[in-house]
């Protein structure tokens, strides 16, 4: 039985803003990018993805100066990925690099990297680099593999089955989506665990294994229910009616 996390963004909230307000009084910069950098998230969460990226940048600042470097480069990461979601992908570029180089300078081969290196992967296969997408798919890999990092590596090779189910070499993007979902499912990972079933009802569908695709399908959006994952829920629902109508 796999356990079930559901967040409570409004005591999350309540308590970062505390510490946020503590580090203003206590004239304590460390508290206060922490404060700002909890209510980027919860913003995030929430889909307000212009507010976490005010908190972001704000914590930003803060953190150039008074923070640790892996802090300042999470915080330049996030940025970024805030920017690619919007399709800004020059902007999103530019703070990822920012991240890389701030992480490289530290440690070339720190597990530090790897959000950071995922990140501009999925942008690159994004805009269609396949070329530099490999290239940064590859380093991920390498180095989640040295660092021991399960979850990363299982980012990394679902990034790698998107690439082969784009370019419809269909049983390696199976591979790849089967690693991901075995180290996904060690560290009981269970909105990424519904993804790889989603990801495996494809292929399988795409591959005509119409049985196999069903059952991967309905599991994908039996999880993403008791999540309440609406979004992704509603992928589901869209794929096992999509099922039903070529079917």
């Amino acid at each position: 039985m796999k356990t079930i996390w559901k967040s409570n963004l409004d005591s999350a909230e309540k308590y970062s803003e505390e510490l946020l307000h503590s580090g203003y009084n206590n004239l304590n910069k460390e508290e206060e990018h922490h404060g700002l950098n909890y209510l980027a998230h919860i913003e995030y969460r929430r889909g307000n993805r212009l507010g976490a990226l005010e908190f972001f940048t704000e914590s930003l600042q803060i953190r150039h100066i008074h923070g640790k470097i892996t802090e300042t480069a999470n915080t330049l990461n996030w940025i970024g990925r805030i920017h690619h979601e919007q399709t800004d992908f020059d902007k999103a570029l530019e703070y990822y690099f920012l991240s890389l180089q701030k992480l490289q300078e530290e440690d070339p081969d720190s597990s530090y990297l790897l959000a950071t290196l995922n990140n501009i992967t999925y942008l690159y296969l994004d805009i269609g680099d396949n070329e530099k997408m490999l290239k940064f798919n590859n380093q991920s890999l390498i180095i989640s593999k040295l660092t021991d990092d399960n979850l990363e590596y299982a980012n990394a090779c679902n990034l790698r089955g998107i690439y082969f189910q784009n370019t419809q070499t269909l049983d390696s993007a199976e591979i790849y989506y089967k690693q991901a979902l075995s180290f996904y499912s060690e560290i009981d990972f269970t909105h990424k665990i519904a993804h790889q079933y989603n990801n495996l009802g494809i292929i399988y569908f795409l591959n005509g294994k119409m049985k196999d695709s069903y059952s991967n399908f309905l599991y994908a959006m039996n999880l993403r229910k008791e999540l309440g994952d609406t979004l992704t829920y509603s992928e589901s629902l869209r794929n096992l009616g999509d099922y039903f109508l070529l079917h």
